[in-house]
């Protein structure tokens, strides 16, 4: 019954408005610029009976010519009437009307005029003033002027001021037409826009089919605005429909497998199983009785892998034998029992074997140099060789110490897990050890835990005598020249620091240096002097700063330098720098705020290595240098380095004085300074400011860096804090002066080409020395003018090492070293 009640109210409503809404209307639209210099144009829109919506000629008129050198020119746009035809065969051939009337429609549709235009001989961007006049409009039909997203009431206002560039129109890439920014609209929803409305056949709310767009409550009867009916023949508000036809019947008439009364069930794995299923109830258990286990019998009919605990045929020897008992030796051999490859693990067996007498014990210390990385040695044996030798002891440390012997030969060897042992090296306890050092070209920052009785550095050097070119100490030095020391250096003392100078073929080589003596006593005392004090460390190796250090010395030193490496106390983040640990053999500069008895803190301490800044590798180098400073970047601004992957490099005179990996705030950059070798011709001395570069990993490439603040001058042993900026030209100019300004490639092989500038012409000449000084090539000496300049050497007849360029001029004589790397 209300059903009914609102169908027949709704036929009531239509009959009235179909009488309300055959009322005729016209709107007039005048456009004219603002300031009314051209001529003026007008459209007109409106409904009537007999009108049509489409194109109809007479009806909808052509736009017309406008008059005049300038006005403003409007007109309706219709591209989609272009081809149409009109009841009287009139086909259209333009898109641009003056007059378009439409058939009368009630409130529930929304008509749509769209209008462009534009202006000739006014300029460019100017204001249009528009406005117009309606006739006989009636008050349930709503019409707005759009500009854009920007509607106005046309009822309530009766002029508006747009923009020219407003009237023009722009591609619709949908239509492929040109598409109108402004628009008139008239209808109930002519301030909003229509609605999607679906038919619903059933009455459940929710429609199906095309959508129909009306005037949101002026949609037709059984029109809705929610579509997606799942079957519209029925009742179900939900839109739930089982498989049964039933709204919210939740296929309680299904068996697992989708059947209307089935006898599918769910397995013990809870798989739908039997009936229609096409599946095998409880096949999916596996042999150890998990559900979609993947455990199986294996080739020994052992239930394995999966859940089982058991890894298939692991029961099988390396024969393939079940429950035999061949095993892969460490050589990847069956039965091989390592004996084709012991040499491989073995190699000469342990080395460097120390057999220290103390008071009451023995204490041995060797080098297997591939163990513990290799696991094939399980560990060592200790013997003591008598008539014949005896086995003391088993250890798997590289160290073991005895106190049933104070005396006599013994020997050490390692064993693998079947029994097999290495060579066995011996060696006769004594008093006396052996420290090895690993010695790099150029300087050496190390001190002596060992020393003979002999102390004299023509004792202690007689090793590398042919390598050796300098020591020095605080305050004291020796030189080498030919068969002979000079200096007043003569002696090594255990409470000093050395810096040795070594000179070899391959830069990039090294050389042992072992020196057997009598271990120092770790409880040696130091007399420190306020400022810089180079000494020696006797300690474990790579024990923290703060630990090496007796907590009542620590606020007394200010920063300690090495070879390298620097660490500076601050005094609220503690010790800062790339310096993080104290090792053996190596001397060190304490920088002291007063004068005192200094020792260094032994003992058993629980910490693990803290280990050093990952190795870097940029296409450049620099020699290590007996004098050197360094710079902490406190603050950066305008670039962002990245952690362990980028580098902060130092230059002075345009060479590379040092780099570091970037570490944060507080990285240190060593720059070193000239110390009289050739090495160091054209580092940094007291008058000179270093300058800094980035190399900025990511991108490959070097930017220069510069100060916000003077960067101080450089100081041997010097520490400076600094702020950096990325220079806003980030690309350093050649400086107009006598220089080399570059070297490249370095290192190169075989040819290496050197830039240079000259200030002033005059002769030149240009030559290649090896590292003792002589030389060994002229490249040229000629007359040449002022400006820049190239020149090439091939070091094909050269061993690998470094060489010296050498440029002089009437006035100077400059130097660049290279690294001939083969």
């Amino acid at each position: 019954m209300m059903k009914n009640c609102i169908l027949i109210s709704s036929i009531l409503w239509l009959s009235l408005s179909s009488i309300l809404f055959s009322q005729e209307w016209t709107l007039t639209l005048n456009a004219q610029d603002a300031n009314q210099l051209g001529s003026s144009d007008y459209i007109q829109i409106g409904t009537c009976n007999d009108c049509h919506d489409g194109f109809h000629f007479g009806e909808d008129e052509y736009h017309l010519t406008n008059t005049g050198n300038s006005y403003t020119d409007i007109n309706i746009l219709n591209f989609a009437w272009l081809g149409s035809q009109d009841e009287n065969g009139n086909i259209c051939s333009d898109p641009t009307f003056f007059v378009d009337k439409r058939q009368t429609h009630g409130p529930e549709i929304l008509l749509e005029w769209n209008i462009s235009g534009f202006i000739s001989g006014l300029g460019d961007d100017i204001q249009i003033q528009l406005s117009w006049g309606i006739d006989n409009f009636y008050d349930d039909i709503d019409i707005y002027l759009y500009v854009g997203n920007d509607g106005y009431d046309m009822k309530n206002q009766s002029s508006l001021t747009v923009n020219s560039s407003d009237l023009a129109t722009f591609f619709n890439g949908t239509t492929q037409y040109p598409q109108a920014n402004v628009k008139i609209l008239a209808g109930g929803c002519a301030s909003t826009g229509t609605t999607a409305f679906y038919i619903d056949y059933d009455g459940d709310g929710i429609g199906i089919g095309e959508a129909s767009y009306h005037c949101a409550g002026f949609e037709p009867e059984n029109f809705v605005a929610i579509d997606g009916d799942v079957d519209d023949s029925i009742y179900c508000e939900s839109n739930v429909i089982d498989l049964c036809n039933i709204c919210d019947g939740n296929n309680e008439c299904l068996d697992c497998n989708g059947d209307p009364l089935g006898n599918a069930f769910l397995d013990d794995c809870y798989i739908c199983s039997e009936g229609n299923s096409g599946h095998e109830a409880n096949i999916d258990i596996d042999c150890n009785g998990d559900c979609f286990g993947t455990a199986f019998i294996d080739d020994c009919n052992i239930c394995s892998d999966g859940n089982s605990g058991h890894q298939e045929n692991s029961d099988k020897d390396c024969n393939g034998t079940c429950f035999g008992n061949a095993i892969i030796d460490d050589c990847g051999i069956c039965d091989g029992f390592n004996q084709s490859c012991l040499n491989d693990f073995f190699l000469d067996g342990p080395v460097g074997l120390n057999a220290y007498i103390q008071e009451s014990s023995i204490t041995f210390t060797w080098d297997q140099p591939n163990y513990p990385n290799d696991h094939r040695i399980v560990g060592f044996r200790i013997y003591i060789q008598e008539e014949g030798l005896t086995y003391i002891a088993n250890t798997s440390e590289e160290n073991f110490e005895i106190t049933q012997y104070q005396s006599g030969t013994f020997c050490v060897s390692a064993f693998d897990q079947f029994d097999n042992e290495s060579a066995i090296n011996c060696t006769e306890a004594t008093e006396m050890t052996t420290y090895t050092f690993t010695l790099h070209d150029g300087a050496n920052l190390i001190c002596f835990p060992t020393l003979p009785t002999d102390v004299s550095i023509d004792n202690i050097f007689e090793p590398i005598e042919s390598i050796i070119t300098g020591i020095i100490t605080e305050g004291k030095s020796a030189a080498r020249i030919g068969d002979w020391w000079v200096g007043s250096l003569t002696e090594i003392e255990s409470i000093r620091g050395y810096w040795v100078i070594i000179e070899l073929e391959d830069v990039f080589g090294t050389e042992n240096f072992e020196v057997t003596g009598y271990p120092i006593d770790r409880n040696i005392q130091y007399e420190i002097f306020e400022g810089q004090n180079l000494i020696s460390y006797i300690g474990d190796d790579a024990v923290p700063l703060s630990i090496a250090i007796p907590d009542e010395f620590e606020n007394d030193i200010s920063n300690i330098i090495s070879e390298g490496n620097a660490a500076n106390n601050h005094p609220l983040n503690g010790w800062i720098g790339s310096l993080i640990e104290f090792n053996t053999g190596k001397g060190y500069w304490l920088n002291a705020n007063h004068d005192m008895d200094f020792y260094w803190q032994h003992g058993t301490f629980n910490f693990s290595s803290i280990g050093r800044q990952n190795e870097i590798s940029i296409p450049v180098s620099f020699s290590q240098s007996m004098e050197q400073s360094f710079y902490f970047i406190k603050e950066t601004s305008h670039f962002s380095p990245q952690l362990n992957e980028d580098i902060i490099l130092s230059y002075c005179n345009d060479e590379l004085t040092g780099y570091r990996l970037w570490n944060g705030t507080y990285t240190d950059i060593p720059v070193m300074g000239y110390d009289g070798n050739l090495y160091s011709h054209n580092y940094c001395t007291k008058d000179d400011s270093p300058y800094f570069v980035w190399y900025d990993a990511s991108e490959d490439i070097y930017k220069q860096l510069e100060s916000t603040t003077t960067i101080p001058k450089w100081e041997s042993n010097g520490i400076q804090f600094i702020q950096l900026t990325l220079l806003e030209n980030d690309i350093k100019e050649k400086p107009q002066k006598l220089s080399i300004t570059s070297a490249y490639p370095n290192p190169f092989n075989p040819i290496c080409h050197f830039e240079y500038e000259l200030n002033v012409e005059g002769n030149i000449t240009a030559s290649i020395f090896d590292i003792y000084g002589k030389e060994i090539e002229l490249l040229t000496n000629e007359y040449k003018d002022a400006g820049l300049h190239n020149i090439g050497w091939n070091g094909e007849n050269y061993a690998s090492g470094s060489y010296i360029f050498v440029l002089t001029t009437e006035s100077k004589t400059l130097t660049k070293k290279v690294v001939l790397l083969k």
